[in-house]
């Protein structure tokens, strides 16, 4: 029930979060808690990044005080002689609030158990018929198994669309790998035929 198919990418994805053009790829199920820990990661980083670049400006501000009244004058001087330091405080404080409001939401959806599909078609039912509790939503999300691909693998969706001849089909069942290598060692891939859509 919490499946969706992503226009996308062409594939049906169970408990759909949403389609991430940053990473190319849908986020559901299997994947959910690596992009939780990747956004997060990158928003502490941001943060960190920021902290040390200001640190780096009020130390170089301080050595130019001495000659300036004023210590907003000496930190604008410290950002125009190190103007690399400065754009890049400039960035992240730009780009840091997004950064947080997007950790803070994921982490919100992961504590009363949504999905981002879920809050924006306002799937009030659906969403708390999943709901343990903030905590065994967390510990649901963290420690529970993720599941196997309910796709079969890709040499037996080759077989079963007929991509392979006979020959190829018997080395395939024998173990050897669905790919030729050149002389030039180029390695190409014997799929021949098939299309996104006949694969899903």
């Amino acid at each position: 029930p919490r499946a969706k198919h992503c226009s996308s990418c062409n594939n049906c994805v169970e408990e759909f979060d949403h389609h991430c053009p940053w990473v190319g790829t849908c986020i559901g199920r299997r994947n959910y808690l690596y992009f939780l820990i990747f956004v997060c990661s990158v928003t502490l980083l941001s943060g960190y990044v920021l902290i040390v670049s200001m640190v780096r400006l009020g130390i170089e501000s301080v050595k130019y005080r001495n000659s300036h009244n004023n210590g907003f004058t000496a930190f604008i001087e410290s950002m125009t002689r190190n103007p690399g330091i400065g754009v890049l405080v400039g960035f992240l404080l730009l780009i840091l609030w997004s950064l947080i409001g997007l950790s803070g939401y994921h982490i919100y959806l992961t504590s009363v158990a949504a999905t981002t599909n879920e809050m924006m078609k306002n799937l009030v039912r659906q969403r708390r018929a999943h709901d343990r509790g903030c905590l065994g939503n967390w510990v649901n999300k963290c420690f529970s198994a993720i599941p196997q691909s309910m796709l079969p693998p890709m040499y037996e969706l080759c077989m079963r669309t007929g991509a392979f001849g006979d020959d190829e089909g018997d080395s395939l069942r024998a173990g050897s790998p669905p790919f030729d290598a050149d002389t030039d060692g180029v390695v190409e891939l014997r799929t021949a035929g098939i299309g996104r859509r006949d694969m899903v």
